[in-house]
């Protein structure tokens, strides 16, 4: 389920913030779920500060609680979310 609401929250950023198509890759690297979603960085993004920026705690809070490992970028005109799971019925201490 953190799965699912990291990648809905990312293409609404995507879509309210960002400009063209997102991309959005799912997979699995060494027995951790991988997500990414980026897209080129839209005008919002680019000095207006408009957002509260919840959503993106939001989903770090997910991430977080799920024993996982969440980065925001916007490197290269590119605005990107990527979130990393540990391996079901992995024991994190």
């Amino acid at each position: 389920m953190t799965v699912y609401r990291v990648v809905q929250e990312a293409l609404t950023n995507a879509y309210r913030h960002g400009e063209g198509a997102a991309t959005v890759d799912v997979g699995q690297r060494d027995g951790r779920i991988c997500v990414t979603v980026e897209n080129r960085v839209g005008h919002s993004l680019r000095g207006s500060g408009s957002g509260s920026g919840l959503g993106l705690v939001g989903m770090r809070e997910r991430v977080e609680s799920s024993s996982g490992r969440l980065t925001i970028d916007s490197d290269d005109g590119r605005f990107r979310v990527h979130a990393e799971f540990s391996p079901l019925g992995a024991v994190v201490r």
